[in-house]
């Protein structure tokens, strides 16, 4: 893909994003359960790091500060569920590999 071709030496964000549930559906509950042990519920620290599943496996690929969340938004028919990465640009590619690697070994866990 061309994003990946594409050196960043600054800053760079990614949403890396699929459809989700509507509110109420039973597939919005397993995807609230899903981001909650990613990590993506966990209060903001301003001093030291959040020690989220998605933090412990982007840490090993990054050098630079970095944040990586698990989005789960619900609206009333549809949704969209993924993940939003920001970090040094030449790392994020790496960063959002290990953090596909997390929900991927969630979503095998629910089945």
């Amino acid at each position: 893909s061309k994003w990946y071709q594409r050196r960043v030496r600054e800053g760079a964000r990614v949403l890396y994003l699929t459809e989700g549930a509507g509110i109420g559906s039973t597939d919005s509950l397993v995807l609230g359960i899903m981001k909650h042990l990613a990590g993506g519920d966990t209060p903001a620290v301003h001093r030291g790091t959040r020690q989220t599943a998605l933090a412990r496996a982007a840490a090993q690929y990054a050098q630079h500060p970095f944040s990586a969340d698990c989005v789960s938004v619900n609206h009333l028919d549809t949704g969209m569920f993924g993940l939003s990465i920001s970090g040094h640009g030449e790392e994020v590619g790496d960063i959002l590999k290990a953090s596909i690697g997390v929900i991927r070994e969630l979503t095998n866990s629910f089945r």
